[in-house]
């Protein structure tokens, strides 16, 4: 498999790897970069003079990141701690790329919520942050933007809706419709929900099952502002301004709500039937990659492992672990919950399509495409080397 070579051209190759494609693994493969452009796979013949030897190591497509939380722990990694934004954007963006990931969505949360550290004027701060970095050809990883909105907090909802309005232009944002209120989702079991709650979100002299039944009656008062939340949603759905994420997905009913709003995606479906049907109806389904790493959901929920061995699994997300994405693909084909080409689909190619990103996440010829090397030697892999298109790294 070749392009044609162009003159005066930069050239990288790499000889010795195990190729992981879309479909297969290459082994003993020596790969050609010219000016960023895959131009030649091969597994016969001799590698060009200075070809990096791989000595048997993986060389894979970067990895993708749909749901990624973790910027909002690097910001304030204590309760009463709180890093300037545009420091904890670059501190993190070393560690996920150290993790092998090199396009991300943060999760921005759009809410009113002191104690848990949120606050609309602060989500409105941390996008810009994030997308100024995004355009700044020196950033080390792709970043995006995940809106992650709590569909009863009206403040929130009504800011992302002003932000949509007041944006010009082409846009697609990602929009994920969470909530989290006890009872519902994720914490459809209350013990799961009363487990969560941290002692900095308790009142003195509160507890946690006064602060529970606290959070029920705030709930049950706020239906109305969850009918309203999708109906100011609506509009942006329909015209395609928005790509709607339906988040913890509990049963069918929901899966089939979820469509009539124009969802796409179905992230972190709690039971193995919402998964079921959301495949069933041509919803992508993303799983969290710790709950797959773990074997079970830190809430009880389905197991992704469960999900990813009946083939109803599109992509995982790092969720709250940057390093979970690389060691549970491998580890599931180690285990055999599916093969080690299915697993990196999982991380690469499903996630990249997930989120519009069609091009991305395989590596095949004529593709600009970001590149691992990874060995796997021990218990869990990890990343020798990143190479992206347009660093200096591959203009050699």
């Amino acid at each position: 498999m070749t392009l044609k070579t162009r003159t005066n051209t930069k050239l990288l190759s790499i000889k010795n790897c195990r190729l992981i494609l879309e479909n297969r693994i290459l082994d003993d493969a020596t790969i050609v970069i010219e000016d960023g452009i895959l131009t030649s796979i091969s597994t016969t013949g001799a590698a060009p003079d200075g070809a990096i030897d791989a000595y048997g190591c993986f060389v894979m497509a970067g990895l993708v990141d749909s749901h990624s939380d973790g910027l909002e722990k690097e910001i304030s990694p204590r309760p009463t701690v709180r890093f300037d934004t545009t420091y904890a954007l670059s501190s993190y963006e070393s560690r996920v790329r150290s993790a092998g990931i090199t396009t991300i969505a943060h999760g921005v949360g759009y809410q009113d919520n002191p104690k848990m550290g949120r606050s609309v004027e602060g989500a409105k701060e941390l996008r810009q942050v994030i997308l100024s970095r995004a355009s700044n050809p020196d950033s080390l990883v792709s970043h995006k933007v995940l809106h992650r909105i709590e569909a009863r907090d009206e403040a929130g909802v009504e800011a992302l809706v002003q932000g949509l309005n007041s944006e010009t232009g082409e846009m697609n944002w990602m929009v994920s419709f969470e909530d989290h209120t006890p009872g519902q989702g994720q914490y459809r079991d209350r013990k799961q929900f009363e487990a969560a709650v941290e002692k900095h979100e308790l009142a003195p002299g509160m507890t946690v099952e006064e602060y529970v039944n606290k959070k029920i009656a705030e709930a049950e008062a706020s239906f109305s502002q969850l009918e309203a939340t999708r109906k100011k949603l609506r509009p942006f759905v329909e015209s395609e301004k928005i790509k709607l994420i339906a988040h913890d997905l509990e049963n069918r009913d929901e899966v089939q709500h979820a469509i009539l709003e124009g969802a796409k995606v179905a992230e972190f479906p709690v039971t193995l039937d919402a998964a079921q049907c959301a495949v069933e109806n041509g919803l992508a389904v993303v799983m969290g990659a710790p709950n797959a790493l773990r074997g079970s959901s830190h809430s009880g929920n389905v197991s992704a492992r469960e999900v990813i061995s009946l083939g109803l699994c599109t992509a995982l997300a790092s969720d709250y672990m940057p390093s979970s994405l690389l060691a549970s693909a491998f580890l599931m084909a180690k285990t055999k919950v599916c093969s080690l080409v299915e697993a990196i689909n999982l991380i690469t190619k499903g996630p990249a399509s997930m989120i519009g990103l069609e091009k991305e996440g395989t590596l095949r010829i004529g593709c600009s495409e970001d590149l691992l090397i990874v060995q796997s030697k021990g218990r869990w892999p990890q990343v020798v080397k990143v190479l992206r298109p347009n660093e200096p790294s591959l203009l050699v």
